[in-house]
């Protein structure tokens, strides 16, 4: 009967940078009271098939846990061992994408500063009495936006304010995660869920998320890029505005034209009487909220991306 036998003492790891693959190179001594050709030997289910998961009791020796299920077999590499025809050395090379922390999974978050331009017809603290702290409102309006006019003639000031693109990468390995989706008729797939599509794109955050309080941040959507070994990169994207993205909108007269009342006047000697816009509502084209925790909480083999994301390792000693 053929037999695998480990031999740990010619073990070699090499480690790689954090989200590069570390490297196991494992020897063996492959056995059997018959003789046999390299072709039987590397066809015998005892070997390890290059492209298979390693076994997690792979010749007597166990390894319990998600981390040595990720190890992946790169190489298999057979010669005969010397002064003998019934023995065969057997080295294989596995490999797995983590990161050097154990217990925390790839992932990478970058952020940008952007703006855009908006327009103003009310500005000053006081504009923002009133707006519910998640920046929902409702439309058309129930409420005018309190402060000081600032349009002349129904044309706005034209306003930067200040956003903030985020993105957050991780890697998705389809032999192992599988995602349940909540569309009709979808079944389990290999592949992320396509309600991240269609259930949180255009929404905004009901709870503090990266930094941000509830309803200042949108998601924009996501991508997925093949990489080696059916692992995708996936990369979400998402978009924190310090306007939680609303929009001020004038009050239109029964003609649909602005409605206008006594503006601001303008310099002195002479002063120049203005007209400005009667009422503003707010508008939030953003209207629906979301968890966008659920896009993150899930585990990929080393821990939850979400819990690791707000729990930095290593830990910083007192």
């Amino acid at each position: 009967m053929a037999q695998l036998i480990r031999t740990p003492q010619t073990d070699q790891v090499q480690m790689g940078s954090p989200g590069e693959e570390i490297r196991w190179t494992e020897s063996f001594v492959y056995t059997d009271p018959t003789a046999k050709t390299v072709w039987q030997v590397i066809n015998d289910p005892a070997v390890p098939k290059q492209g298979s998961r390693r076994d997690t009791t792979l010749a007597g020796n166990p390894l319990a846990g998600d981390f040595h299920k990720t190890w992946v077999a790169r190489s298999v590499d057979v010669t005969p061992a010397p002064g003998t025809n019934l023995a065969w050395n057997v080295r294989v090379t596995w490999s797995t994408r983590r990161n050097q922390q154990s217990g925390r999974p790839w992932f990478n978050i970058t952020r940008t500063t952007t703006q855009r331009t908006a327009a103003m017809y009310r500005s000053g603290a006081a504009i923002f009495t009133g707006v519910p702290a998640n920046g929902s409102v409702a439309y058309p309006p129930n409420a005018w936006i309190g402060g000081t006019k600032v349009d002349t003639h129904a044309m706005p000031l034209q306003v930067k304010i200040s956003q903030q693109q985020i993105q957050v990468d991780f890697l998705w390995d389809r032999t192992k995660n599988r995602s349940v989706n909540v569309m009709a008729g979808a079944v389990d797939s290999p592949d992320p869920p396509s309600e991240w599509t269609s259930v949180y794109v255009n929404t905004r955050n009901s709870a503090s998320f990266l930094g941000w309080p509830a309803g200042y941040v949108t998601y924009l959507g996501w991508t997925a890029n093949e990489s080696p070994d059916e692992m995708l990169v996936v990369s979400h994207r998402f978009l924190a505005d310090d306007w939680q993205f609303l929009e001020q909108r004038p009050a239109p007269n029964m003609g649909g034209k602005p409605l206008l009342d006594v503006g601001p006047s303008w310099g002195t000697s002479p002063t120049l009487p203005t007209q400005s816009v009667k009422l503003v509502a707010w508008y939030q084209p953003f209207d629906s909220l979301t968890n966008f925790s659920n896009l993150l909480s899930f585990d990929l083999g080393g821990g939850n991306i979400w819990t690791a994301i707000n729990t930095p390792l290593p830990t910083y000693p007192p």
